[in-house]
């Protein structure tokens, strides 16, 4: 071999040698690196991503609903609030009655229902009796103003069951000409008539509020849901179902009570249809306070659906779960997902609502105690 090649083979031969350990070093280097990195972006999730049990979070919310309690037991039913995090929620009024002149109706009955509903479920009779507390204040309150009868019917309705006091079903019956009246399709559903029906009949056993829900519920039985022209579009599904406004109020308050009162299996059907072919889980992503109330409801009809329907109820169980999953996250006021004041208030947009954190409190209590749901900081 002629030595100058040679000598070029040694050369090479020799920084190879000295280049291939540091090659080596800093492949292992680079890789322990990204390692690391992923290590620290794993716990940077943990860090902003929790979880907690439907009743956690239900007692956690009730003690916000507490919190807006005046000493005369009013509540602050909203507060405006500035979207950052340490923000500030200023209050807008108190509840008192539209008659009054000085503030919003008293629409506070599933922020009287968390008290009951959460207290019992953690074996807590104080704050269980601060419900009952409120609520005869409202019977109080109704024999001047029947506002507040009709506006926190639900939890009337809930201690003339549990206690068979006739005073609680007599505050319910001072309502009967509002109940019984005509109405549109939408003032129907929008103030929770053909529920009220449903409970004033289930408590009173008067037939007239059965015919009255049962004359709503076979007018509107007679077009479908997604055909109804006087509720605006707002999606289509996968499998080609038009869904509109007003639809998940249709079954809550229209469908669902008339077949609890009647099990005539026609109601029934036709929330079935509406929940199997909506696909409310996946494409119903609403933000207004309209859209959140029919989300809330959605998620209570789907629990009773379970029960009314029970092939379907690992379906109806699993949309409630994912839409329930959605509200927590997208609207209610968490340390770990602070919007505003991280107090576990409902917010929606820049509006703090007292009755609906109450009606998901109640919700979460009563059908979702041992359900895990998880909020995070995006």
């Amino acid at each position: 071999m002629d030595p100058n090649t040679q000598g070029t083979i040694g050369k090479k031969w020799y920084t190879s040698a000295i280049l291939v350990p540091f090659l080596i070093v800093a492949a292992i280097f680079v890789y322990f690196l990204v390692t690391q990195m992923d290590t620290d972006s794993e716990a940077d999730v943990e860090k902003t991503q929790s979880s907690t049990s439907g009743l956690e979070l239900a007692l956690n919310m009730t003690h916000f609903i507490e919190s807006t309690l005046t000493p005369e037991n009013v509540f602050t039913l909203r507060y405006t609030c500035s979207l950052t995090p340490n923000g500030m929620c200023v209050p807008e009024g108190t509840d008192s009655s539209s008659n009054e002149g000085n503030g919003p109706v008293p629409h506070s009955g599933y922020a009287i229902l968390s008290f009951y509903n959460t207290g019992n479920k953690t074996n807590n009779p104080e704050m269980a009796e601060r419900s009952r507390i409120l609520t005869d204040t409202m019977v109080d309150r109704c024999k001047d103003d029947t506002l507040y009868c009709e506006w926190n019917f639900f939890p009337l309705y809930r201690f003339a069951i549990d206690t068979g006091d006739a005073k609680y079903k007599n505050a319910m019956l001072s309502i009967t000409d509002t109940l019984l009246k005509d109405y549109t399709y939408d003032e129907y559903i929008s103030n929770n008539i053909p529920s009220k029906l449903n409970m004033i009949y289930e408590v009173s056993g008067d037939e007239k509020f059965k015919d009255k829900l049962v004359e709503i519920a076979e007018e509107t039985l007679a077009t479908p849901l997604e055909n109804r022209n006087d509720n605006d579009f707002v999606y289509l599904s996968d499998s080609g179902y038009a869904v509109r406004e007003g639809s998940i109020q249709t079954v809550w308050g229209i469908y669902i009570p008339a077949y609890l009162a009647t099990k005539n299996a026609a109601y029934r059907d036709a929330a079935r249809d509406y929940f199997l072919n909506a696909e409310l889980a996946e494409k119903a992503q609403y933000t207004s306070v309209a859209g959140v109330t029919a989300l809330v409801k959605g998620v209570e009809a789907l629990t009773a659906m379970e029960t009314i329907d029970p092939q379907y109820a690992p379906f109806y169980k699993d949309e409630a779960h994912k839409i329930m999953q959605y509200l927590i996250q997208q609207f209610v006021d968490t340390p770990e997902n602070e919007k505003a004041t991280a107090d576990y208030g409902v917010i929606v947009g820049t509006e703090k609502l007292v009755n609906m954190t109450g009606w998901v409190a109640s919700t979460l209590a009563n059908e979702m105690p041992e359900e895990i749901f998880t909020y995070s900081r995006y």
